[in-house]
């Protein structure tokens, strides 16, 4: 199992970052939670919009993680994601801190890789 570090890096400029100035400043500003999972829907659509739209910005959109088994990669990102919620429930008694952190642990368990099966 190794770390693509590079698959990482973008995605925390890409997703990780704007979603957590989005939420942040819906917080500081005081919005309700429902409109604030709005926002954020809002947020990652207009991401998806400037990646099919910005010819520049195509490369760092289209970074794709480094094959490997993507079944136990899978198995494993869940497992990851549901301990993680269950801590970060257990731990942080900031909503916002929370979402923030897990969001970049599901980053950070996607950017895993398990090697590839041998083929026989």
């Amino acid at each position: 199992m190794n770390f693509d570090f590079s698959y990482f890096f973008f995605e925390l400029i890409i997703l990780w970052l704007p979603l957590s100035v989005a939420l942040m400043i819906c917080q500081a500003v005081g919005i309700p939670w429902g409109y604030t999972a709005l926002i954020l829907l809002v947020v990652y659509l207009l991401i998806v919009m400037l990646n099919r739209k910005n010819k520049y910005l195509h490369v760092l959109f289209h970074r794709e993680k480094q094959a490997g088994n993507e079944f136990k990669e899978t198995v494993l990102f869940l497992i990851a994601i549901i301990i993680s919620l269950l801590v970060v429930i257990h731990w942080i008694n900031n909503i916002t801190v929370g979402v923030i952190l897990l969001m970049i642990l599901g980053i950070f368990f996607s950017s895993l890789v398990i090697e590839p099966r041998p083929k026989y």
